[in-house]
């Protein structure tokens, strides 16, 4: 179950964030336009405790490989920008990459939807 930023902040444990982070193209460099939503999120993260997970995910487009190793470096640049722009320690984030093995619309898995970050407290 998918929440938004707002709701997440309410939740001490056990929440989920999908967020739609954007990227610059085939890189893991934060888009401008994504960094007001991280900073949402990160003040959403301060409000609760327990282990951060940030996962990343890709679309099919391109090299299984690629996605892998593209959304393990997406999932660090988040974490990377969150614990620079917050007080929360690195040490309460684990960062993962799924590529594209977990698409968020299977019956168009080169759609755009499937390019997220999704941000798990407490798991």
């Amino acid at each position: 179950e998918l929440q938004d930023v707002s709701e997440a902040s309410q939740q001490a444990s056990g929440s989920k964030i999908a967020a739609r982070v954007q990227f610059v193209f085939a890189s893991s460099s934060l888009a401008d336009e994504s960094k007001n939503l991280l900073n949402k999120i990160a003040s959403a993260l301060a409000q609760v405790d327990g282990k951060i997970t940030v996962v990343g995910h890709t679309d099919s487009k391109g090299p299984a490989s690629f996605n892998l190793s593209l959304s393990e470096a997406r999932a660090e640049a988040v974490v990377g920008y969150l614990c620079q722009i917050s007080r929360l320690e690195r040490d309460r984030f684990v960062a993962i990459g799924k590529g594209e093995e977990s698409l968020f619309d299977s019956a168009h898995p080169e759609d755009g939807v499937n390019r997220r970050v999704e941000i798990q407290v407490g798991q």
